[in-house]
């Protein structure tokens, strides 16, 4: 078995067996973080090619507001229905956006009723490579997404590097020379600060949904009829 001398001590190569375990617990990370990663990117994806969609001249047929319940508090949702024509073809569509899911405030359904009212013309926006997929606003929640999309990526970097560190058949004398770098020293920094800026940024979000919102719709709702 191959020995690499290090000033404190000689460090042992991994067995096959033993590669191959830590192979398949790396691969772990790798694939959750993968999976995560083309999730949150798909819907990113999905919410910026909206806004490239055809503009198209639609007819609302029908608006009114739902009432809901959702974890024991209202939820008021605008629901619609609209037609328009697209290369000759009829279609009508239901969706207010990509992902419109209702509020907890009546005063934002009640907004788009206003907006969208039955009878009215409007401007939907209609995917052009499937026409029967239409919208009609734009609510970039996703697009929150894309800071956070850097801890799958940690991952991925993680279980990758690692599979990739067992398995290259280069001389463990040359990583450990070119640890003695400037620039691998900083290395370790650089990922640290990146490491805990997505953290920070998670913390700041949480604080704002959980805190900060709650405390402002407090202070909103006195001002209620």
């Amino acid at each position: 078995m191959s020995q690499v001398q290090t000033k404190d001590k000689p460090i042992k190569e991994a067995t096959f067996t033993g590669k191959i375990f830590i192979t398949l617990f790396l691969f772990i990370f790798f694939s959750m973080g993968t999976s995560f990663l083309s999730f949150m990117g798909y819907a990113v994806f999905r919410e910026i090619s909206s806004y490239f969609w055809d503009r198209i001249e639609c007819t609302v047929i029908s608006s009114d507001i739902e009432e809901g319940t959702e974890d024991g508090h209202s939820k008021y949702s605008f629901k619609t229905v609209y037609a328009y024509t697209k290369k000759g073809g009829e279609y009508k569509s239901d969706r207010v956006s990509l992902h419109y899911a209702g509020s907890v405030k009546y005063n934002d359904a009640q907004k788009l009723l206003n907006k969208f009212p039955a009878g009215s013309k409007e401007v939907c926006y209609v995917n052009p490579s499937n026409p029967s997929e239409a919208i009609l606003i734009h609510t970039p929640s996703q697009l929150l997404m894309f800071p956070f999309m850097a801890i799958p990526a940690i991952f991925i970097i993680i279980g990758g590097g690692g599979i990739y560190a067992i398995w290259s058949k280069r001389d463990l004398s040359e990583i450990f020379k070119k640890k003695q770098g400037s620039l691998i020293r900083k290395f370790p920094n650089v990922l640290l600060s990146l490491f805990f800026s997505v953290f920070l940024l998670i913390g700041l979000s949480v604080f704002y949904s959980i805190c900060l919102r709650p405390a402002v719709n407090l202070l909103q709702s006195e001002k209620w009829q």
